[in-house]
């Protein structure tokens, strides 16, 4: 017997602001900060990693250079620290997608209605400062550094981390 089965498409386009966002976790137990904690976790061991492998780099470049060794041993040592400089990098662009547990859509850069700091909704996108908690919200794309901590999400509000990433 052969079955038929359709697929259909669907896409909606909605030009106003996001509905409000029902924490469907809590219901079960769980909340946004509960789903977003291993991820947290994550990036925070992720980031640990590429600092000892710079580390590792550097100690690998200045044994190379400084210890009393022959020539030829030079290049055993500095040729495995030198690999650890794509490993680090491949390793920091690769943790730098964070995402909300509640709405999906990138953490960083800070462009929604929420500080990431405080949560406050009287955070405006682009002015560099949160008014209610007084941080300084500056970054200049979603790879580059930041001068935030990441608490929350800026376009839901939800609220994701104590410690902040």
């Amino acid at each position: 017997m052969i079955r038929q089965s359709r697929l259909r498409f669907f896409f909606r386009v909605n030009a106003g602001l996001p509905p409000t966002f029902v924490d469907r976790f809590d219901t079960a137990g769980r909340s946004f900060e509960a789903a977003f904690a291993p991820r947290a976790r994550r990036y925070r061991l992720n980031t640990r990693i590429v600092i000892v492998l710079l580390l590792g780099f550097a100690l690998g470049l200045v044994g190379a250079v400084t210890l009393p060794v022959p020539e030829a041993a030079r290049g055993w040592i500095a040729l495995p620290s030198a690999t650890l400089i794509p490993l680090a990098v491949l390793i920091h662009f690769v943790n730098l997608r964070l995402r909300c547990p509640s709405c999906r859509r990138a953490l960083t850069p800070a462009k929604g209605r929420y500080c990431p700091q405080c949560g406050s909704a009287g955070y405006r996108a682009g002015s560099g400062r949160c008014e209610d908690c007084g941080g300084r919200i500056e970054e200049e794309t979603a790879e580059g550094a930041r001068s935030y901590r990441v608490r929350g999400c800026t376009h839901c509000g939800v609220f994701l981390d104590k410690r902040g990433l």
